[in-house]
């Protein structure tokens, strides 16, 4: 990422010890884009929610050694709740109360654009964060007008389809900020229609992670 001058983290130091290992980044100035702000500065965080996608959309693909596909997803999503890795207490509160088995079924009888293990040939593939929402971007705040400062929290960073970071913002500017503003994030990335099948699937796809 630091190759493509995205504003990222640098990695300081890195060292294991006793099976323990320990990464030291940079800081990344700035605040969070979930930390409350007064109304009149929302918009501005909006747009600057929606300038940081279009900026790592645009990153080229070539040379990224990670893939993350839906298919390749689903597959992990797999191996998690095998291995009973998935928090079922943690889900979002429409599953509340569902099992990580019966979001799997629902998982692969809604997987899009692939069938299970072949990716799609014409699938919409770019450079991801992998959890983009608001407390993973970092705001710089100048009275009500607002900037991008940079990305945190990158470890599922790679090639993916451009709706995994667009699901889960939506649902972030929701949560955080009101349902009102997810079209507004989704004007000022440029997407005249949202695909609700991607939207659905990739919020899905996150309670396993």
């Amino acid at each position: 990422m630091l190759d493509h001058d995205l504003p990222v983290p640098q990695v300081r130091d890195y060292e294991v010890s006793g099976g323990i290992e320990d990464l030291l980044l940079s800081e990344v100035p700035g605040v969070d884009a979930s930390v409350p702000r007064r109304p009149e500065a929302v918009p501005g965080v909006v747009s600057a929610l929606a300038a940081g996608l279009r900026l790592l959309h645009a990153t080229p693909i070539a040379d990224c050694p990670f893939r993350h596909g839906a298919a390749e997803r689903v597959e992990e999503a797999r191996e998690r709740v095998c291995a009973g890795f998935v928090d079922e207490t943690d889900f979002d509160e429409e599953r509340r109360g569902r099992t990580a088995q019966e979001l799997l079924d629902e998982l692969d009888a809604t997987l899009p654009d692939v069938r299970y293990g072949i990716e799609d040939a014409v699938g919409d593939m770019v450079f991801t964060h992998g959890d983009y929402s608001l407390p993973n971007i970092i705001l710089n705040d100048h009275g009500t007008r607002v900037a991008l400062s940079g990305f945190v929290d990158c470890a599922r960073a790679g090639v993916g389809d451009r709706y995994q970071d667009l699901a889960l913002a939506a649902r972030s500017v929701a949560s955080n900020l009101g349902p009102e503003w997810v079209a507004h994030l989704f004007e000022g990335y440029g997407v005249t229609q949202s695909d609700e099948r991607k939207l659905r699937f990739y919020t899905l796809l996150d309670e396993f992670f």
